[in-house]
């Protein structure tokens, strides 16, 4: 297999879980939070591989957490409009 079919099916389904979680959460829209938290919740990703390459464990769980709250605001900021 290629390698750009790798990559191209690697962000399929990342977008694909990104949109599930859009879903699950009653959003209309696909945003870069969505896409930030589900590429930082792989436990095998890119992003977590990264953050523990420069920073800590902590570090990581510190992101997570500011991602799912940013979700949250996100949330509420629709409900608003």
């Amino acid at each position: 297999m290629h390698a750009w079919l790798q990559v191209t099916q690697k962000v399929t389904e990342v977008i694909n879980a990104a949109r599930d979680l859009a879903l699950e959460s009653s959003h209309q829209q696909l945003s870069a939070i969505h896409v930030a938290t589900v590429l930082f919740e792989d436990p095998n990703g890119i992003a977590k591989a990264a953050v523990l390459r420069i920073g800590s464990e902590d570090a990581y769980r510190s992101i997570v957490r500011l991602l799912k709250k940013a979700l949250v605001r996100y949330d509420l900021q629709l409900r608003i409009r």
